[in-house]
């Protein structure tokens, strides 16, 4: 155990007066990309990512990064 006290952010999301995440559908020539769509990585934790996909029904590999 320790004595170290955290501090609180100086800086959070409501200060900068972020905005939460806002899941949208963009279409570009061949390609479907869909923006901040949000991914449970544990539970109760979630990342937002963008998924970029044909702009058919055709199967694809997934590329990750």
């Amino acid at each position: 155990m320790t004595d170290y006290l955290f501090r609180a952010p100086l800086s959070t999301p409501e200060s900068r007066a972020s905005h939460p995440p806002r899941p949208r559908v963009e279409r570009r020539k061949g390609m479907l990309i869909e923006r901040d769509i949000a991914v449970e990585v544990s539970p109760g934790v979630h990342v937002y990512v963008d998924v970029y996909r044909p702009d058919n029904e055709e199967p694809a590999a997934p590329m990750i990064s």
